[in-house]
């Protein structure tokens, strides 16, 4: 059907691509064969190309999913009814584009909660103001193209103009009429990218900017399930310093069972701001007035107007402040990165699949994904569940913290149950992790082992890598813990990370206040020019409180700092280089260099790498 045919014009572009690379090129003409690469050299103009990328694709695809490639393509299924569909293959691209400018590194995507009854969700696709308008033209198609809805139907395939120019139904209400759930999530692709380009140019929603919408979706997307507070988003879009971990301190409350949202519909009331009370809650940035309220007010409405609008189409749902991405959209937004990443024909619940050797299916850290595997690259829940936590470790550390925290929680919960899967997600969290993700691997421990059960803590506080933080959740709940039976090496890291969050507000408050400074003439009152702001102070006091009891004091404690982790620390120590003890300011200035030297080794030996492996982006981690 027709996201086979899309599928394998994606994967054919790509092998296109290739080719053009002189490393990579051998293997792709040795996948495709002579005659398949000349019609792509020889193909002359859009219809001739988009032709030979599809049957390149389609040649690959088969001999993926379906053995030898001697079998006669007679024997085959045929491609979809519109192998030249650019709509939808540039709909795919537009969303994968979103997907890889937010994540694109991750080994997989958290999952997000999708339907469990596939009859409700066909009937919801079916009937979606994104779909059923166009599928109700096609099936009395209008004798004017100048029709209200007519353009929507010829972009989704419901349409077609005969040679007269006249309307007439297109492949895609047949697709609509046999209610494959593939198929209609694929149809949905485009009028839902394409009604998110309509609202970035919405002059009512204010000054929007290309992708904006997109981005938005798939953001929540790969929040997996996450429930947002549209004042906190608004703060965060009007620059406010909104601190990253306010989400998890101040999380919003959402519906139990999104059955709620069908039964009562996704739009709520007229929009207000929370109480200053709750605002203070959800930004975590202290104590606000009215005056800044107001300020917030209109970027909030901005947002409640988009947010109402893709409501209304089904894409988000919205009860008063609190919002998140509907399982429907949910169910789109992955069928079109399986379309993109697959090439052939992505496997799905209740589909068959094949076993392919190691050859045919290759692996992520080769050249790409194929039809098999691409699944496991944006897995469902009950996927992750069945996982064992040695190959989801690796993939939750780049995650968001919240959506790490809930599949975590989700995947402890599942299988064999807490009892048995808490060991194993302990064994899996002390395996020391790469250089690149030290700081993503830190984050999870601290977010997963407060909920673990103290007993199962008590054996893990002599870990070099676990035990600071399980001293620490056992002394929260009053258990006695010396330090010395904390191995240095995690006494280390736990403070490197507990001077990391100290730092962070200091940077901010550093900043605000460079820009009073550059609007005022003056110092602002009560500002002396010398004396650290109370962040500044607060950084301050922390290194002396950590460094009490630390081999060597101080200075010797920034050094070791710089050592265990230079990406992480360089942020700390560079503000610690301008403390006013000189004894200290010495040797993080020069600690701070070291960083600075360490990461530009490392950017050096992530590009090195890459190069002797073809080319690609790299897959060094930014520092944060």
């Amino acid at each position: 059907m027709e996201r086979q045919a899309v599928a394998a014009m994606a994967l054919g572009q790509r092998l296109a691509l290739y080719l053009t690379k002189s490393d990579e090129a051998p293997w792709v003409l040795d996948l495709l064969g002579s005659e398949q690469v000349a019609r792509l050299m020889d193909a002359d103009g859009v219809h001739e190309w988009t032709e030979a990328v599809t049957k390149a694709g389609l040649r690959v695809g088969r001999r993926w999913s379906l053995g030898p490639a001697e079998l006669p393509l007679a024997t085959l299924p045929a491609p979809g009814p519109r192998p030249d569909d650019m709509a939808l293959f540039t709909a795919v691209g537009t969303v994968a584009e979103q997907y890889d400018m937010l994540r694109g590194e991750e080994p997989f995507a958290p999952p997000h909660q999708l339907p469990a009854d596939q009859d409700g969700l066909v009937a919801a696709l079916c009937g979606s103001g994104l779909l059923a308008p166009a599928a109700q033209l096609a099936a009395s198609p209008p004798a004017d193209v100048d029709t209200d809805g007519v353009d929507s139907a010829l972009t989704t395939g419901f349409l077609l103009l005969d040679p007269e120019g006249r309307p007439r139904p297109g492949p895609s209400l047949e697709a609509w009429r046999e209610q494959n759930v593939g198929e209609l999530a694929a149809l949905a692709v485009r009028p839902r990218v394409e009604l998110c380009a309509r609202l970035d140019d919405d002059p009512d929603l204010g000054d929007g900017f290309e992708g904006e919408t997109l981005g938005d979706l798939m953001a929540l997307h790969c929040a997996a399930g996450e429930t947002r507070s549209v004042a906190r988003d608004a703060a965060v879009a009007a620059d406010w310093a909104v601190p990253p971990e306010a989400s998890l301190a101040a999380p919003v409350r959402g519906p139990e069972d999104f059955t709620e949202l069908e039964e009562s519909g996704c739009t709520a009331e007229t929009y207000r701001l929370p109480s200053l009370p709750e605002l203070e809650r959800l930004l975590q940035m202290g104590q606000l007035d009215e005056q800044e309220a107001i300020e917030l007010a209109p970027e909030a409405q901005r947002l409640v107007g988009r947010l109402d609008l893709l409501a209304e189409a089904g894409a988000v749902w919205r009860r008063g402040d609190a919002y998140g991405l509907t399982p429907l959209a949910a169910v789109v937004l992955r069928e079109a990165l399986l379309l993109a990443y697959g090439g052939g024909w992505p496997p799905r619940a209740g589909e068959p699949t094949r076993e392919t050797d190691g050859a045919a299916a290759g692996d992520s850290e080769g050249h790409g994904w194929t039809p098999l595997s691409v699944s496991d690259r944006f897995p469902t829940m009950k996927a992750v569940v069945a996982m064992d936590a040695v190959r989801l470790v690796p993939a939750a550390r780049q995650w968001d913290d919240p959506a790490a925290h809930r599949v975590l929680s989700q995947w402890v919960a599942g299988g064999e149950g807490p009892e048995a899967r808490w060991p194993s997600l302990l064994a899996a969290l002390a395996a020391p992790a790469p250089s690149t993700d030290l700081p993503g691997h830190r984050r999870l421990v601290a977010l997963t082992l407060p909920d673990a059960a103290p007993g199962l803590l008590a054996g893990h506080v002599g870990d070099r890598v676990l035990g600071a933080w399980a001293a620490e959740v056992l002394r929260a709940v009053g258990e006695t813990v010396e330090e010395e039976a904390v191995p240095l090496s995690a006494r280390l890291l736990w403070r490197l990370d507990r001077l990391h969050a100290l730092a962070v507000p200091a940077w901010r408050a550093s900043f605000a206040l460079d820009e009073v400074l550059e609007d005022e003439e003056a110092l602002p009152e009560g500002t002396d020019g010398g004396r650290p702001t109370p962040e500044l102070g607060a950084l301050y006091e922390g290194l002396e409180q950590m460094a009490t009891d630390w081999p060597g004091g101080a200075p010797a404690l920034v050094s070791d700092l710089a050592r265990a982790d230079p990406a992480t620390a360089s942020h700390a120590l560079q503000l610690l280089s301008d403390h006013p003890d000189e004894e200290i300011a010495g040797p993080a200035a020069l600690a701070y260099e070291e960083c600075e030297k360490a990461y530009l080794a490392q950017v050096r030996q992530t590009q090195s790498t890459t190069r002797r492996k073809g080319g690609g982006r790299s897959r060094g981690k930014k520092r944060r």
